[in-house]
């Protein structure tokens, strides 16, 4: 336990409002803006691998490698369910800042698909 904290508060980054009180140098603020970089970010970054992959998934069904693919998609949606759960435990607040990242992440990838069609 550092200085300042009680028994009952935790400085774990998954929880990142533990420990902040109103006047304390770190203050609420950064915290909170902490906050939304991490778990937008996380979100983003799992919605990008999982819409990448998804291409290769499509290629897979069209050349008749079916256990591959179906492997690949258990992959996708086993990561992006762990997800979830990992930032479902965090609170509220962070598990919606992820989903939206992770919905971000699809129009991200659409518009990137759009624009490598336009290019060809």
């Amino acid at each position: 336990m550092s200085a300042g904290t009680t028994a009952g508060e935790s400085l774990s980054p998954l929880v990142p409002f533990a420990g902040c009180r109103p006047g304390s140098p770190a203050g609420p603020v950064p915290v909170a803006a902490r906050m939304i970089a991490l778990y937008a970010l996380l979100g983003f970054a799992a919605g990008i691998a999982h819409f990448a992959s998804q291409g290769g998934n499509a290629r897979l069904w069209v050349e008749g490698s079916r256990w591959q693919a179906l492997s690949l998609q258990a992959v996708r949606l086993a990561v992006a369910v762990s997800l979830v759960v990992v930032v479902g435990h965090a609170g509220f607040w962070p598990l919606l800042l992820a989903a939206t990242g992770f919905l971000l992440s699809a129009a991200a990838a659409r518009l990137w698909r759009r624009t490598q069609a336009q290019a060809e």
